[in-house]
């Protein structure tokens, strides 16, 4: 034997990052005593499974439930009962029970939804139905004309939450799923017009 032979030895460290901060999207208006639907995603640095964990703002909460693949869109629904804003909170953890940050979407749940007239000409995704209602998200810019008294024309941003009276007399939606089209007269609300 080499007594002068080396030896070397590494020192191993598995390191475990917590899950990246879950992404939401879903409505910021709905209705009480409809079911609601938040999309919820996040990423894991070592690609482990994720489980999440839903506050609701109202004293009820989901559990951890899961798991579900990394960097893959799950959902969960919940049902308010009471007018008010609600404060939705959300945390995603790895299989190492590692956790991220919450993640918040304040949801406005009221009792009604006072509709203006108003021209649209609206290119949309995002399709949901509330009610008496179909809610949508623009995906480019789009245009509304309010009618008499008011009369105002406006361009709405992507990203604006709109919401349409489905008892629409001269208005036409077209399903090119997963893109709608807006066109004519609808009893409308704009739901960023609320948040003013």
């Amino acid at each position: 034997m080499n007594l002068n032979q080396k030896y070397s030895s590494k020192l191993i460290i598995n390191t475990n990052n917590p899950p990246g901060n879950p992404e939401l999207n879903g409505p910021s208006l709905w209705l009480v005593n409809q079911i609601y639907q938040l999309n919820i995603k996040s990423t894991d640095p070592e690609g482990d499974p994720i489980q999440y964990y839903v506050d609701w703002g109202d004293l009820t909460h989901t559990g951890w439930f899961g798991p579900y693949p990394s960097g893959i869109e799950c959902n969960a629904t919940h049902t308010w009962h009471a007018a008010a804003h609600y404060t939705v909170k959300v945390k995603a953890r790895d299989s190492n029970l590692t956790e991220s940050n919450s993640s918040q979407l304040v949801v406005n749940i009221t009792s009604q939804i006072i509709t203006y007239k108003a021209f649209l000409v609206a290119f949309c995704i995002d399709r949901r139905t509330v009610g008496d209602f179909y809610y949508f998200r623009t995906e480019t810019d789009s245009y509304m004309l309010k009618l008499p008294p008011d009369l105002t024309f406006k361009i709405l941003p992507i990203n604006t939450e709109i919401i349409v009276s489905k008892n629409r007399t001269f208005g036409l939606i077209i399903n090119n799923h997963p893109e709608y089209y807006l066109i004519g007269f609808f009893p409308t609300f704009v739901i960023s017009d609320s948040m003013q």
